[in-house]
């Protein structure tokens, strides 16, 4: 039996141009190949992208999952045992709802202000700052969690995510921050 977790894009991985980047007309290439080796040695060959979320860690996550085996067994994939809150198979009891991400934030860890720095901010930031605590904090009706390394495609937008819900992927760059 063999098991393996990959990233989602494991399965267009193929053949590179001259210039060491992906070759639009080889994608996948590597993956059907890969598979295809497996087969030729008796391996019967299945996959799926799993999210984290449907099995009770609270990241929304997904990763690709294969496995291939030729013991003769039927490959199985689990069943989700969570799914989203407002599903009706959460509220017929038949799943567990997500977990969320505050219940991994110890909140009684006090967390330093950027106001008491040793070097004050500057008067636009300050600005912008009074913009966004009016708009998400002051009129918003829960706490929540942003991004703030301005790794999302989307930065110049909305960042949050909800407490409630499955905490995003996170990187080894630092940037999530409770409003």
């Amino acid at each position: 039996v063999i098991m393996l977790e990959n990233v989602e894009e494991f399965k267009t991985w193929g053949t590179l141009g001259k210039d060491g980047r992906p070759c639009p007309e080889g994608k996948g290439r590597t993956f059907k190949s890969f598979v295809n080796a497996l087969k030729r040695q008796g391996y019967e060959v299945d996959w799926r992208e799993l999210r984290a979320c449907d099995y009770g860690s609270p990241t929304i996550r997904k990763r690709f999952f294969l496995i291939a085996r030729r013991d003769g067994l039927k490959i199985q994939w689990p069943a989700p045992t969570h799914g989203s809150p407002e599903s009706s198979q959460v509220q017929k009891g038949l799943l567990k709802p997500w977990r969320t991400a505050a219940e991994c934030i110890d909140w009684s860890i006090d967390c330093p202000s950027i106001f008491t720095r040793k070097r004050p901010l500057a008067e636009a930031t300050m600005n912008r700052i009074a913009k966004g605590l009016d708009k998400f904090v002051m009129n918003a009706g829960n706490p929540f969690i942003v991004k703030a390394n301005h790794t999302a495609p989307y930065y110049r937008y909305f960042r949050g995510q909800s407490l409630q819900a499955p905490l995003q992927t996170i990187t080894s760059a630092p940037g999530f921050a409770v409003v």
